[in-house]
């Protein structure tokens, strides 16, 4: 009835169970290690949580292994069958994109995992460093994403305006990719107001791997800046085409430079997560699938 001791907070009798994971800085597998290999990797990952909950008073092994999409493995030693039915189940995960509960039930035990995808932390690029942008910013921080802002203006393009953590640089327009990275966790939002700058960036990253690419202003701006780049000779296949919003940002009335930052930050996130935005109460299915909480049961030979 009284949750202030571990301020769990869960106020739906729910149960819970925490695994205690001490982090031994020698252990090159240690969880901390395994996360951080996760984060610089800059590609999907699971990561294995082994776990027996018969046995609860039992050495775990916890957080034991990091599976990447090169098929590299990374962790501490199991017994073979076990890493075995393991990595084969991480490799589906892997496919499917969606955590899962496995439990291997053997002659002497039963061992449940946890195995957890992680996608890389989204990398926000604003190009355009005016006021507007730095709400963005901050908000974006707030998210844990990876920031970078870049504008042609040196006088905007100052630290000291934008958020810590936050990569802030002057370039010009076709400068700009030789100092940012993009993959399939990139968003882009063009927003400097300065329309042959906006252009520029836009054909330079046509064809490159990007997962999100929004333009702020009006939709005919936006029109007519891609019948102009069809009308230079760039061609937009149906890739480039479902990455672009324009205008940017969800339909929920902003006006002010928050709001509008609230909405952009929605739209992106909407927009990796595969959902469309729109209220929760119109859904006719839970908010979360049944089929993440069920545990998938495996006999090991």
């Amino acid at each position: 009835d009284d949750d202030d001791p571990l301020g769990v907070g869960l106020g739906c009798k729910g149960v819970i169970r925490v695994l205690m994971e001490p982090i031994r800085w020698e252990d090159p597998g240690n969880p901390i290690s395994l996360l951080k290999r996760a984060t610089d990797a800059r590609r999907p990952c699971v990561l294995a949580t082994l776990f027996s909950i018969e046995e609860e008073r039992g050495l775990q092994p916890g957080s034991c292994m990091l599976v990447e999409t090169d098929g590299t493995f990374t962790g501490k030693p199991l017994h073979e069958t076990l890493s075995s039915a393991v990595k084969a189940d991480a490799e589906k995960v892997m496919l499917k994109g969606r955590s899962a509960f496995f439990r291997y039930e053997s002659a002497s035990k039963s061992t449940t995992a946890f195995l957890e995808y992680m996608s890389p932390t989204v990398s926000l690029v604003l190009v355009g460093a005016g006021n507007d942008a730095v709400p963005i910013a901050a908000m974006a921080g707030l998210l844990g994403w990876e920031t970078t802002v870049v504008d042609g203006r040196a006088s905007h393009a100052d630290t000291g305006r934008f958020i810590d953590g936050c990569r802030v640089f002057a370039a010009r327009p076709e400068d700009v990719l030789e100092k940012v990275q993009t993959d399939n966790r990139t968003a882009v939002v063009l927003m400097t107001h300065n329309y042959a700058y906006d252009k520029a960036v836009m054909k330079a990253l046509l064809g490159k791997r990007l997962g999100y690419l929004g333009m702020l202003g009006p939709r005919r701006k936006f029109l007519r800046m891609l019948e102009e780049l069809e009308t230079e000779g760039q061609a937009f296949d149906k890739d480039d085409l479902e990455r672009m919003h324009a205008p940017v940002g969800l339909d929920i009335g902003a006006e002010t430079p928050e709001e509008i930052a609230l909405s952009i930050l929605s739209e992106v996130c909407a927009a990796f997560s595969g959902h469309p935005g729109m209220p929760l109460r119109d859904l006719e299915k839970p908010i979360h699938p049944r089929e993440d909480h069920l545990v998938i049961q495996k006999k090991l030979s």
